[in-house]
């Protein structure tokens, strides 16, 4: 085993793999996501689409933001990126 290989496993031990940091800071986001899966499941259709207008209301600015930021970056990487996440 190399310096840098072992060193790597110490610092592991210590504060975690990346991975490990990763998922635990993402814990409490899908621990809030399974406490309202039961609600959103009673929901009837008329209660989702109602459920979504009063979310697309709420967040109108927060979408504009993000499409002014989203103009900003270079169209080759906004590409890029979508292909990555929509597949």
């Amino acid at each position: 085993m190399e310096a840098a290989q072992i060193l790597d496993r110490v610092v592991a031990r210590f504060i975690g793999t990346k991975h490990e940091r990763d998922i635990k800071k993402l814990q409490p986001v899908i621990a809030a996501i399974n406490a309202r899966e039961a609600e959103t499941q009673a929901l009837t259709d008329e209660g989702l689409k109602t459920r979504r207008v009063e979310h697309l209301q709420t967040n109108k600015g927060r979408e504009k933001r993000w499409r002014a930021k989203k103009k900003q970056i270079p169209h080759f990487v906004r590409d890029d990126s979508e292909k990555r996440l929509c597949g």
